[in-house]
């Protein structure tokens, strides 16, 4: 994974990246920007640090952060909190986090979150899985090569997510725009922890959002 997959990828309070300075302190990297093909990232000593604009320079056919006067090569960044879980051989391996044990892949929801159904179809499998609840995880892992897999019921792409929100409020939704019904998504995907999308919706997850906006549910 190299940093410039996450050009531009939305920021939101978790760090998407960490590299060790001289002394073993963290530098958490927030975002990365690349304004006027001039690459830069959004980074903090620390958790709670105030977050920054620092350089990244290329030498050596390498790119490096520039950070208090001190370069740190992107190489050997690890990626923390955006993918859970991983695929490996073309089988799915769940992570636990926060309240259960899932695959959950950010950067894949984010990158396909515009995405016509025909174009998602065509992309691998793997890149269009963005999450997986615990109980489809009956074994170890989940083979992609299984031809009996479905959409919806043993992994989630970010249409079917979607889809699912639509068919709940087949009414209202008509009443919202293209961006009301993506920051819905947003919403419910970002609280996803181990169950299906269908149980936060029917336990009137998104209801707030439509009371918001003076929609009768």
């Amino acid at each position: 994974m190299n940093y410039r997959d996450f050009i531009n990828f939305p920021m939101n309070e978790h760090p998407i990246a960490f590299i060790k300075d001289t002394k073993g302190n963290d530098i958490y990297i927030y975002n990365f920007i690349d304004d006027g093909n001039k690459a830069n990232a959004v980074a903090s000593l620390g958790i709670n640090g105030l977050k920054e604009l620092y350089p990244i320079k290329t030498k050596n056919n390498e790119d490096f952060i520039d950070f208090n006067h001190h370069s740190y090569s992107l190489r050997d960044a690890e990626l923390n909190f955006i993918v859970v879980g991983e695929i490996k051989d073309n089988k799915v391996f769940p992570q636990n986090f926060r309240q259960g044990c899932i695959y959950k892949n950010e950067i894949t929801f984010y990158k396909t979150l515009d995405l016509t159904e025909e174009e998602l179809k065509k992309l691998p499998l793997k890149d269009q899985i963005c999450y997986i609840p615990e109980y489809a995880f009956e074994k170890e892992c989940i083979d992609l090569s299984d031809s009996n897999l479905v959409d919806g019921k043993d992994y989630f792409t970010v249409n079917e997510i979607r889809q699912e929100i639509i068919d709940y409020y087949e009414e209202e939704i008509s009443q919202l725009s293209k961006e009301d019904i993506n920051n819905l998504l947003i919403d419910l995907y970002e609280t996803l922890d181990w169950q299906y999308p269908s149980s936060l919706i029917n336990e009137g997850w998104l209801d707030g959002y439509f009371e918001e906006k003076n929609i009768e549910i």
